[in-house]
């Protein structure tokens, strides 16, 4: 992934969008515009699982605590109204409340200069692949995979496309000639972030990443039951 724009020693205001969104602090119709661009704007899908990462990254390192269900109700209530917007929120809530926080703190930190953004130079080596239809007529589906080898984190965002009610979608790692190895099941919108199994290899140039429709929870079988609906080679970003 690239550095944000930066002129000025602060976040752009497409990088402060998609903070917020990641956060959950948009209002209704800030929230219907920016996740309207999600379906066109690739960077700033992208943008979003970089933000992501990093508020995982933070609260991953606060002790965990399971926090009432009346907690979580009270806050979307306050937040969305009677109507519970899906969002990355939702998604990051088993974070814990905590982590909510301790990522809300560090957002104003950043966006006011106090402290700066962590720098998106890698350890190792960077991958890319662009997952497109396997069969652009019988199926719409995108999906956008950036896998940093030297951090062993691949963030996979779909760009569009949800699997049928009662099935789910499965990411496969296919490595030439050998049999395809599950990397898990997706989730049905917002941002994968997925820890790189330590048997395999991060040295995937060439390889391809696919994606097939299976059961609900996934394949049973260790390998892939139904249709491939995407497919995309992976390069060296």
């Amino acid at each position: 992934m690239t550095d944000p724009e930066n002129t000025s020693g602060g976040a752009t205001p497409d990088s402060v969008l998609a903070a917020e969104y990641v956060l959950g602090l948009l209002g209704p119709e800030e929230l219907e515009a920016f996740e309207a661009r999600l379906d066109t704007e690739e960077d700033l899908v992208i943008e979003v699982a970089r933000w992501a990462d990093h508020f995982a990254a933070m609260v991953d390192r606060l002790p965990e605590a399971t926090p009432p269900g009346r907690v979580k109700r009270a806050i979307d209530t306050r937040l969305f109204g009677e109507d519970e917007r899906k969002s990355l929120f939702g998604w990051l809530w088993p974070y814990a409340v905590g982590g909510i926080a301790a990522a809300m703190l560090a957002f104003v930190a950043i966006d006011t200069g106090l402290v700066e953004m962590p720098g998106q130079v890698a350890d190792g080596p960077v991958y890319r692949a662009d997952l497109e239809p396997a069969d652009p007529v019988a199926a719409n589906i995108s999906l956008s995979a950036v896998f940093d080898a030297g951090r062993g984190v691949l963030e996979v965002a779909q760009v569009q496309g949800l699997a049928p009610d009662g099935r789910d979608h499965e990411l496969w790692l296919i490595v030439g000639e050998n049999a395809p190895v599950s990397l898990g099941v997706l989730p049905d919108d917002g941002v994968a972030l997925i820890s790189w199994p330590d048997a395999l290899p991060r040295d995937v140039d060439g390889a391809l990443f696919a994606v097939s429709e299976e059961p609900d929870g996934g394949s049973q079988t260790g390998a892939p039951t139904g249709p491939i609906r995407a497919v995309g080679s992976i390069t060296l970003s």
